[in-house]
């Protein structure tokens, strides 16, 4: 009856590791198949948030610019004079962060934004695609609503998380900001 016992539950080892095998290749044709590396990844956020966007170059970062409520991460410039900034806003719950995409075209309009990355944000779910169609963007390309100085918080209650609302807020800032004083968008005389 012991050997029986100890056949049978080796049998059942063998029977989960085999399992086990299969389900860990499975895993890794599937990650090879599905595997969009981070060059893809940007291309296509770009074309949802700045549509035509064609990649000119990456920009350094200018060092002197600091802001205790976020950062700019990098810069990339369009062929047609525009940008995406990918900037990293504080001040959300648990003192945790939202990394957005933001698009700016020449004019100076922000043409779109997109959530890339958060920390600690559990309320993250609750900004949807029409809060990111709709927050710090133009109603349309004659409204002459070049990048503002700052963005208010008239945003926050949308979302019903008002942590991730703030720091999504202060990375528009960064970004609007970087484009004001660095960039030289939605400078006076700027249209």
């Amino acid at each position: 009856m012991k050997k029986s016992l100890f056949v049978q539950s080796l049998k059942t080892v063998f029977i989960l590791v085999a399992i086990c095998l299969v389900c860990g290749a499975l895993l890794a044709l599937a990650n090879d198949l599905f595997f969009v590396d981070d060059a893809t990844k940007f291309a296509q956020t770009a074309q949802s948030i700045y549509p035509g966007f064609v990649v000119d170059q990456t920009l350094e970062v200018d060092s002197s610019f600091k802001l205790n409520y976020g950062t700019v991460n990098s810069v990339t410039k369009s062929k047609d004079g525009g940008y995406i900034l990918d900037v990293t806003g504080t001040g959300g719950y648990n003192n945790g962060t939202v990394t957005l995409y933001v698009g700016v075209n020449a004019k100076g309009h922000i043409t779109g934004w997109s959530i890339k990355d958060n920390v600690g944000q559990s309320f993250i779910s609750k900004i949807t695609s029409n809060h990111q169609k709709s927050w710090y963007i133009p109603i349309n390309d004659s409204v002459e609503h070049t990048v503002a100085d700052t963005y208010d918080m008239e945003y926050s209650t949308a979302a019903g998380a008002t942590f991730t609302s703030t720091a999504i807020n202060h990375a528009i800032n960064v970004a609007a900001k970087y484009c004001h004083d660095i960039l030289g968008l939605g400078a006076k005389g700027v249209k």
